[in-house]
């Protein structure tokens, strides 16, 4: 599958990201990959309202992506989203092994909708209207009955 940057003709697409969900929720720090002129004018606009982010946590978030545990830290992040996915995909084979269930993963997250067709008497009958996984806001899953 290509990339989107890779389709990107005119400069229009940037990547962001945040290290806050693989090292640590409190940690605001992230970065855009871009043309240089959109990064330039984002960076003299972050300059105008930023008034001065402490230099500690990008001390401290520098030190851990260069350390020997940041790696190990890595794949374990990535086994346990493998382990999540495959609990979800589990779950909802046992519990709705009537539906046709699509997953769109690439082993290490979602990266589509799970889509689930069921006939409206069939969600009276399981008195379903939406499945939620605890502690997490994208495993989120409503059901639509077919019409």
């Amino acid at each position: 599958m290509k990339t989107l940057k890779s389709l990107d003709q005119n400069g229009n697409i940037l990547y962001i990201s945040s290290l806050s969900k693989i090292i640590a929720s409190d940690l605001r720090i992230g970065w855009i990959i871009g043309p240089n002129s959109v990064i330039e004018r984002l960076s003299d606009a972050k300059q105008q309202v930023d008034f001065g982010h402490g230099s500690h946590s990008q001390w401290i978030a520098n030190n851990f992506i260069e350390s020997s545990e940041f790696e190990s830290h890595i794949q374990h992040l990535v086994k346990q989203l493998d382990r999540r996915s495959k609990q979800i995909d589990t779950s909802l084979q046992t519990f709705l092994n009537t539906l046709h269930i699509k997953l769109f993963t690439n082993n290490k997250a979602f990266l589509g909708d799970i889509t689930v067709e069921i006939a409206e008497e069939e969600l009276e009958n399981r008195n379903i209207a939406e499945l939620h996984l605890p502690k997490s806001d994208i495993y989120k899953i409503t059901l639509h009955p077919i019409k």
